[in-house]
């Protein structure tokens, strides 16, 4: 049995995430049929992990087995060649077999993308997010960094069933700050060593309503500590999201 790794980057703006859904275009659906219609058999994909609606990635990670061996840069060529634009494929290696896309991982990256309104174009509106009031990014930075450190996260904890009650709700955040780039663009990086379903887009909720001064550092800083979902401001929207890159 053969592990076949792939790393490649998407526009994720007419897909609905990266997880399979009948009837629905997600990544992983047009990835899978792609594979089995170069293979000849049925692949299953296991992503670093499934990013949203809307959401993209420079660095996506995902692996899947073979039965048979493979020349990878023919499968290279072939995935590359049918695929549709919005999707490429940066690199196909084999890996131990013991490799999991998902589990394996010891870091991820993720980068959110923002401005003014005032600075809006169309040609970046599936990837920026034009915030419509005015901000003080100098209190979004320092709200930032106190998310860095090993926390419990609830309050920023989409369920998405009953299954994931009992998991542990305790992340390792590596870095967390926001730069100025140019042209009135900004970005928000989070590095961790995991992140739970709309976890980033819920965390940076909160730093733009201390932002736009909705909340004070103080308050926003108790919502944290409530560990109540329910307490904290809702998700920014998915399309300034990029999955940036995964460790191992």
């Amino acid at each position: 049995m053969k592990n076949i790794v792939l790393l490649m980057e998407y526009d994720g703006t007419g897909y609905y995430g990266w997880q399979r859904q009948p009837g629905l275009k997600t990544i992983q659906g047009v990835l899978e049929k792609t594979l089995e219609r170069i293979i000849g058999e049925e692949v299953t994909l296991f992503a670093s992990g499934r990013t949203d609606k809307g959401v993209h990635a420079r660095g996506q990670v995902a692996n899947f087995r073979l039965t048979r061996d493979i020349e990878l840069k023919t499968l290279f060529k072939a995935l590359n060649s049918l695929l549709p634009k919005d999707i490429k494929i940066k690199e196909v290696r084999y890996a131990d077999p013991s490799f999991h896309a998902r589990f394996s991982a010891k870091e991820k990256i993720y980068y959110y993308y923002f401005s003014h309104f005032s600075h809006y174009t169309p040609f970046l509106r599936n990837y920026v997010w034009y915030i419509p009031r005015n901000f003080n990014v100098e209190n979004m930075r320092i709200l930032a960094k106190k998310f860095v450190g090993r926390h419990d996260f609830s309050s920023f904890r989409n369920l998405r069933g009953p299954w994931e009650k009992g998991a542990s709700s305790i992340r390792n955040i590596f870095y967390s700050d926001i730069l100025f780039l140019k042209n009135e663009l900004y970005v928000y990086r989070i590095s961790g060593d995991g992140f739970f379903y709309k976890m980033v887009r819920n965390i940076f909720g909160l730093i733009v309503q201390v932002g736009i001064g909705k909340l004070n550092l103080r308050e926003a800083q108790e919502v944290f500590k409530t560990r109540d979902r329910k307490k904290a401001p809702p998700p920014v929207p998915p399309h300034g999201l990029f999955l940036v890159r995964v460790k191992y």
